[in-house]
């Protein structure tokens, strides 16, 4: 099943750029063009979570800093005989989790709303969550997901301005990268659902405060596209606005028997 999501993902990847390059290139030109594209993609394709960390502007912690939230993970770990991950703290406008993966190695990142609203209590169960979700094997095709967002909306955004001269603050901007979006949808949307649609069951009372405070409408594809229909100004807080969309926290389903 990885391989052949690895496949799908890549081709996706490959082909889109591929196919618009078919038009405006001559036949020489393109077979060059598509050999270096190859290998640059194969390469990006690793390190799609390096591409999310730096389009969250997310900062690496050590234990130091975060010892309530280190120590909770250090246990579970133990307990669990996983790997400890890296983690990442990010400024973001929710209260937002990631889990990537990539490479044999995972990477957790938190938002610092949720690091400084979360009691001790919480933090732990919020731990035990992300290890409990680890354990589903979607840390992989979530996190090359998101890397594929962030390729076209940073490819759009290179293409209007860099290609077609265009300045990101006038109106044309916008209009052009709403067009290029809704292009875009065939390609985006199918790959979205799949990893938004799985929701995983988790019984904890102290969870329930966390969850709480999510919010329950996420920034998704259509008010992306909608936000540049009323002028983007800062297309980098943009970006990270609708990474928040992807959090785990979104995905997850109190069940009844423990929590109201």
């Amino acid at each position: 099943m990885k391989i052949f999501r690895f496949i799908l993902l890549y081709l996706i990847i490959f082909g889109v750029p591929c196919a618009a390059m078919y038009v405006v290139l001559d036949s020489e030109v393109l077979y060059y063009f598509l050999v270096l594209y190859s290998v640059l993609t194969l390469v990006g394709f690793a390190y799609m979570d390096k591409l999310v960390l730096m389009a969250l502007k997310a900062r690496e912690v050590i234990d130091t800093d975060e010892q309530n939230l280190f120590q909770s993970l250090k246990n579970e770990s133990y307990k669990s005989f996983t790997k400890l991950p890296k983690i990442y703290l990010f400024s973001g406008d929710n209260i937002s989790c990631f889990v990537l993966e990539s490479r044999s190695e995972w990477t957790l990142v938190i938002s610092r709303k949720l690091i400084s609203q979360a009691s001790p209590e919480q933090l732990n169960s919020l731990v035990k969550f992300i290890y409990e979700y680890n354990k589903n094997n979607s840390s992989w095709f979530r996190t090359k997901v998101m890397g594929l967002n962030i390729c076209y909306l940073k490819g759009t955004y290179w293409f209007l301005q860099t290609v077609c001269f265009v300045k990101k603050t006038s109106k044309i901007f916008n209009v052009l990268a709403t067009f290029i979006l809704i292009m875009l949808r065939p390609f985006i949307l199918p790959l979205n659902y799949l990893i938004l649609r799985n929701e995983l069951e988790y019984k904890d009372e102290n969870f329930r405060a966390v969850i709480n405070q999510v919010e329950q409408r996420p920034f998704s594809f259509y008010e992306l596209i909608v936000s540049h229909m009323e002028q983007v100004q800062d297309t980098d807080k943009t970006l990270a606005n609708y990474l928040e969309n992807f959090s785990i926290l979104n995905n997850v389903r109190l069940t009844n028997n423990e929590v109201a």
